[in-house]
């Protein structure tokens, strides 16, 4: 399914049995990959697929109480195709961290939150 989908299963006989409301939420995919760094911060760029053109980008740090919370928030670029993309500088923290990029796709429910996988980032240079 490519969209966030509600089903509903219906007998077709003459005593009529109707399941609850079910929603499948199709989640965007979201590419992410180091794309350059400095002793200070490190750019991010990725692609995220379907195509979703006012989608808000949230970079997130673990946490050491294993919480996410946003550090850097950034939009989209569309590309051709079904497919858009971001890239986004993010400062280094002072110990290693673990970081995942998260897309909010503001397509009116249309699709659900879609992370990419955690990248391990060591810690700035002093």
């Amino acid at each position: 399914m490519w969209q966030t989908t509600r089903l509903r299963a219906v007998t077709r006989t003459t005593i009529v049995a109707a399941s609850p409301v079910v929603e499948i939420g199709s989640m965007v995919r979201v590419g992410v990959r180091r794309a350059g760094a400095s002793p200070r911060e490190v750019v991010l760029t990725g692609v995220i697929s379907p195509a979703v053109p006012s989608a808000r980008v949230s970079v997130q740090r673990l946490t050491l109480g294993g919480r996410w919370v946003p550090i850097v928030r950034s939009g989209v670029e569309q590309l051709a195709g079904d497919r858009t993309r971001y890239r986004v500088a993010v400062p280094k923290a002072r110990r290693a961290s673990v970081l995942r990029v998260a897309v909010t796709p503001m397509d009116g429910g249309a699709h659900a939150i879609g992370y990419s996988r955690e990248l391990r980032l060591r810690a700035a240079a002093r």
